[in-house]
């Protein structure tokens, strides 16, 4: 497991001791390296099939969802993790607010050079890639242009993708949810937005710079300090 997914995984626990469940609306489910899936779900379709006569109709409904979400997020694995696998499903509250919790994680030990997968999706932290025809077909490769990337404009980057409607989603997103060359009056939010769009100078900037870019140096997991033996997240 590279250090970076050692600090997300100690934030969400640190995250998650501050959830308090409502009685039996809430499961944690351990699943212990070498354990088979098979007999996971048979116990889970046995307590389903209990929950189910719950004589409270709240209680009841409370109790099959959180069982039924977890029974879908069990399906994505054919094998246990090598390291073992957490799921959190159903209701709980924090800070006396309810809120739902539909959470899988492993522990995972990964050698990476020049970029990773985020988990079993199809997303790549590329942030430190710069090669020529190096996308991989069918995923969202994300390039950084911080400024001590190969291509140096301070901040920001790119999402490389081959699927047009997904390009199209994600251009809306970085532009306040907006169309762009539409005012802004005649606008017809359709989609959650944010304020990442580049400005003109700077994409101007990447213009010039570009034919002068090259893969510098690579990068891998050993270029970065464990951050699982820095004092501050280990608190």
């Amino acid at each position: 497991m590279d250090n970076i997914e050692k600090f997300k995984i100690k934030r969400l626990i640190k995250d998650l001791s501050s959830y308090r469940g409502n009685g039996t609306s809430m499961i944690s489910l351990v699943v212990p390296a070498g354990y088979q899936i098979s007999l996971i779900s048979k116990m889970l379709t046995v307590e389903l099939g209990t929950a189910s006569n719950i004589k409270s109709r709240v209680n009841r409904q409370s109790v099959m969802s959180a069982i039924t979400s977890t029974q879908a997020k069990l399906k994505r694995y054919s094998r246990t993790p090598k390291n073992g696998l957490v799921i959190y499903c159903g209701e709980a509250s924090k800070d006396g607010k309810p809120k739902k919790l539909n959470i899988d994680f492993e522990w995972r030990d990964e050698d990476w050079q020049d970029y990773y997968y985020l988990g079993d999706t199809n997303i790549i932290d590329a942030a430190v890639l710069w090669k020529k025809n190096s996308y991989i077909p069918d995923t969202f490769m994300c390039l950084s242009f911080q400024y001590r990337k190969h291509l140096s404009l301070g901040r920001g980057g790119v999402i490389l993708t081959d699927n047009k409607s997904a390009a199209e989603a994600l251009k809306k997103m970085a532009y306040d949810g907006r169309i762009s060359n539409v005012p802004w009056r005649e606008q017809n939010i359709s989609s959650i937005g944010y304020h990442y769009y580049m400005t003109p100078e700077t994409a101007q900037l990447g213009i010039d710079k570009f034919p002068k870019s090259d893969y510098i140096q690579g990068w891998s997991w050993r270029d970065y300090p464990d951050i699982s033996k820095v004092p501050l997240f280990n608190e």
